[in-house]
């Protein structure tokens, strides 16, 4: 773990672990995927691909629901999350929209 005196991450870009069983989803359906077996066989690098998170009045919602979807179905108790306030969420949507498919580890690798 960072020495908080000497290391800050004022955009949270270093996630946390939360139990995905206190999340919430963000939409009612979920596209087919086979992400749950890759999770159970350990393939998941979460440090690559945290599952991201917004705080809605204190209750984490999604905003990867297939993964969150494939962690539950693999009983995982829990996963890494990137807390994302609206305007990076609104952010990383653009760049992903135009290209940009690892946009939150770019802006973590940046150490803006």
């Amino acid at each position: 773990m960072p020495n908080p005196i000497s290391w800050i991450d004022p955009l949270g870009l270093a996630g946390e672990w939360v139990n995905p069983n206190n999340i919430n989803f963000s939409q009612r359906t979920i596209s087919p995927h086979d992400y749950a077996d890759v999770m159970r066989n350990g393939g998941c690098d979460w440090d690559m691909s945290p599952l991201r998170v917004i705080d809605i009045d204190g209750q984490l919602v999604s905003y990867d629901n297939s993964l969150l979807d494939a962690a539950l179905e693999a009983g995982l108790d829990k996963v890494k999350s990137l807390g994302l306030t609206l305007i990076l969420l609104i952010l990383t949507h653009l760049l992903e929209k135009h290209g940009h498919k690892n946009c939150v580890r770019d802006l973590e690798s940046e150490k803006i």
